[in-house]
């Protein structure tokens, strides 16, 4: 009998096509609705962002103000939700909060069962407005503090500040946000997506198929690579005993986080723009030693190696975010900005993603297409945004933790 061929990782493996993002690894190349990503972060917001990938075009004035107006009208959570989240126990890693989260959300929403285009749509507006609002009330409570109103006034990104700390940061730090917010936005088919489109295929609802790609997205191999990385440089101490370390994991064959990314061979088209921004960040803060770690960390990996920071990571805005050749490196730096490792926190936010388009989620994975081609756009794709936006929380409330740990970052300055 011959053996089945067996794929590992699912390499090669074509289950759909997608028009929301398209990964060019021979370009080292990442686009969103056809636009490179580094021109959003330049000319966009998070916000607008957010609208181009579930509708496929930037919005228009008129179509942005009622996009936002209706993710500011679903910020606050149920008294039955803030009730479960006080009972969470208070070391939670902030990923299986907003997980838990997002499946009561679920239990609670009067729509969950209808799978109309519609009706997907709102819920993931509803769950795209409270993520932030679930991920800084767990964050508040597990510190023994009082959950904080979310506040209307504030756009997305300030508005998380605000339900975190009570205050919202100086400019430069809510660029910095924003800009990795987007830049964690949508990546194709990966993981977690796969994931959220297996148990969208089975006819699952919404909120189980977000719930189950936050499940993966927390693995170290995965979206936990951000909080992996910070924790290697948290161990590493300084760039005065990176070669060091360094040599130490090389001795015992060890991983080292941040390097070697599965798609991106020769670099990634993230990193400049995250490194750029990871440098601002270490401006603001007054502390270099992320950056020059990961910058040290970096030349010696590829020298010893020949391996390129992983994702968007790149030493310069890596190190403060996690390691330079990872985008996990530069988002580390940019996010805990100053002397500790990111705080769990943000990191669940950061990779919620947004929230699956309805078609797709309803089409599952019966078709047979290659994936990253942007041809159109699925319920999945919807559910997928949400969940960046999870994991994209979950960064920034890394970030937005250590900043406030700095004197220079934190929101007393503002």
């Amino acid at each position: 009998m011959t053996e089945p061929t067996i794929y590992k990782g699912l390499v090669g493996v074509y289950a759909d096509v997608s028009s929301v993002s398209k990964v060019m690894p021979e370009t080292n190349s990442l686009t969103y609705r056809g636009y490179a990503v580094q021109d959003l972060c330049e000319e966009t917001d998070f916000e607008q962002v957010a609208y181009l990938l579930w509708h496929g075009e930037l919005p228009t004035a008129a179509q942005l103000e009622a996009f936002r107006a209706e993710e500011r009208a679903n910020r606050a959570l149920s008294p039955a939700l803030l009730r479960v989240l006080r009972d969470f126990p208070k070391d939670a890693h902030p990923m299986d909060a907003i997980r838990t989260a997002v499946s009561f959300m679920g239990m609670e929403d009067p729509e969950s069962a209808d799978v109309s285009d519609a009706a997907q749509r709102r819920k993931a507006m509803r769950l795209f407005a409270k993520a932030p609002t679930a991920v800084a009330a767990a964050n508040r409570l597990s510190k023994g503090l009082e959950p904080i109103e979310p506040d209307a006034s504030l756009p997305y990104c300030e508005n998380f500040f605000h339900l975190v700390f009570g205050k919202v940061p100086q400019p430069e730090v809510i660029k910095s946000f924003d800009v990795s917010m987007i830049l964690y936005a949508e990546h194709t088919f990966n993981a977690s997506t796969f994931t959220a489109r297996t148990v969208t295929s089975t006819g699952a609802d919404i909120h189980g198929a977000i719930a189950a790609g936050i499940a993966a997205l927390k693995g170290p191999l995965h979206g936990g690579a951000n909080e992996a990385v910070m924790h290697m440089l948290k161990e590493v101490g300084g760039p005065e005993a990176a070669v060091d370390w360094l040599e130490g994991k090389f001795d015992h064959r060890a991983l080292v986080m941040g390097f070697g990314h599965r798609v991106y061979k020769s670099g990634d088209s993230r990193v400049p723009t995250m490194t750029k921004y990871a440098e601002k960040m270490a401006e603001v803060v007054g502390d270099r030693r992320w950056m020059e770690t990961s910058r040290v960390l970096a030349k010696q990996m590829l020298e010893r190696k020949n391996l390129l920071p992983d994702g968007f990571r790149h030493p310069d805005v890596h190190a403060d975010l996690r390691l330079l050749p990872h985008h996990r490196l530069g988002g580390a730096c940019v996010r805990t900005g100053r002397r500790q490792p990111a705080d769990p926190p943000a990191v669940a936010l950061h990779r919620c993603r947004a929230a699956c388009r309805p078609a797709s989620c309803r089409k599952g994975l019966m078709q047979s297409c290659r994936a990253g081609e942007c041809r159109r756009g699925t319920l999945i794709e919807r559910a997928c945004i949400a969940l960046r936006v999870t994991r994209m929380h979950r960064i920034a409330t890394l970030a937005a933790q250590h900043m406030h740990n700095s004197a220079r970052l934190s929101c007393d300055s503002v």
